[in-house]
């Protein structure tokens, strides 16, 4: 069971080395669900699409709910 659900707001992180680095720091919002098959097991994965439109998937960034604090 995952702690996030489609309409959740979220910001890429900021200690994330992204291979697209102007998603750092954004904000979205997660509009959907994929499920991928790896390894045999199905795992549930966000789709989350930027404010400004770009839509990347959980599994491509590194990312958490909004107003969620990096761990020291």
């Amino acid at each position: 069971m995952s702690d996030w659900k489609v309409g959740d707001r979220v910001r890429i992180a900021e200690d994330y080395t992204s291979p697209v680095p102007e998603t750092v720091c954004l904000d979205g919002v997660i509009t959907g669900v994929e499920t991928l098959e790896f390894d045999g097991m199905n795992i549930d994965t966000p789709v989350i699409t930027l404010d400004d439109g770009m839509v990347l998937r959980g599994y491509e960034c590194w990312w958490r709910p909004v107003g969620e604090r990096r761990r020291q």
